[in-house]
């Protein structure tokens, strides 16, 4: 992707795992212009920033690029040279679902295809400990959705994207 070592090693996993997922899902769509993608991205935590800023307290050139949400969607949407909206949401665990909404709404309306994606990385233990101990966690570890005996969320990971494009 024209990253260099540097930038590379101090990459989020989700950027680098959402840049392959983009490139993926637009690899079909190669016939088409997508100079005027959109790119919508929706991710909660950025654990991997506070990880590399706790291990390097001296700042480094490529730091920023994780330490916040709007880095994501902006680097596919540059590494890609996808020139529509770039936008990131967080809505809690909602977060990729509304990603998804807003860039189908945006699709429709625009008349052009948009990249949905959403990411979720547990990449260290002290995000699960301070949700588990402001007690949102199912004790259990089971989920309950839409339940009456529902008593927390379970934390999961994934990444995914997809290309939403009116059909022809």
């Amino acid at each position: 992707f024209g990253v260099s070592l540097n930038e590379a090693r101090a990459m989020d996993p989700q950027q680098r795992i959402l840049l392959h997922v983009a490139w993926e899902a637009t690899q079909a769509a190669r016939a088409g212009d997508l100079k005027a993608l959109g790119v919508f991205v929706g991710m909660q935590h950025l654990e991997y920033g506070g990880l590399s800023y706790a291990s390097n307290p001296t700042p480094a050139t490529f730091a920023v690029l994780t330490s916040s949400l709007s880095m994501a969607p902006g680097r596919i949407s540059y590494t890609f040279g996808f020139g529509g909206p770039s936008v990131s949401c967080d809505t809690a665990c909602s977060s990729s679902l509304t990603a998804v909404v807003t860039a189908k709404a945006m699709a429709e309306e625009r008349r052009n295809p948009v990249f949905a994606a959403g990411s979720d990385l547990l990449i260290v233990p002290q995000t699960s400990v301070y949700i588990q101990t402001a007690g949102m966690l199912a004790p259990d570890g089971r989920c309950k959705t839409l339940d009456a005996s529902a008593d927390g969320y379970v934390r999961a990971e994934a990444v995914c994207g997809m290309l939403l494009q009116e059909a022809a």
